[in-house]
């Protein structure tokens, strides 16, 4: 709905039924709602937008999860490096040399 009144915006279709009395445009709603034709797609075509819509919104999940399980564990990393019981190396350089495959 939002795409198809704001494409008649676009496109001047609202233009007639603005007024400025106050330098600030109004526009006359009811008039104008009555003029904006909005197609309805078939049902096949609405399953395939709502389909969409719903990996789309599965998608938002997914990555909200994700942000929250990294800072859990971004959190929980800092607490364990923080709480003096574990050495910190002074270089990492020995895990360059370290054999991917022997170590699978």
């Amino acid at each position: 709905m939002f795409w198809c009144l704001w494409s008649a915006y676009r496109s001047g279709l609202a233009r007639p039924f603005q007024k400025r009395t106050t330098s600030i445009f109004n526009l006359n709603i009811t008039e104008y709602l009555a003029s904006v034709r909005v197609g309805v797609p078939d049902i096949e075509s609405q399953r395939d937008i709502a389909a969409l819509g719903d990996a789309g919104w599965a998608a938002v999940v997914a990555v909200r999860a994700t942000a929250d399980a990294l800072r859990t564990l971004r959190s929980n990393l800092l607490s364990v490096l923080l709480s003096g019981k574990h050495e910190i190396p002074s270089s990492y350089d020995h895990l360059l040399d370290l054999d991917v495959e022997a170590a699978t």
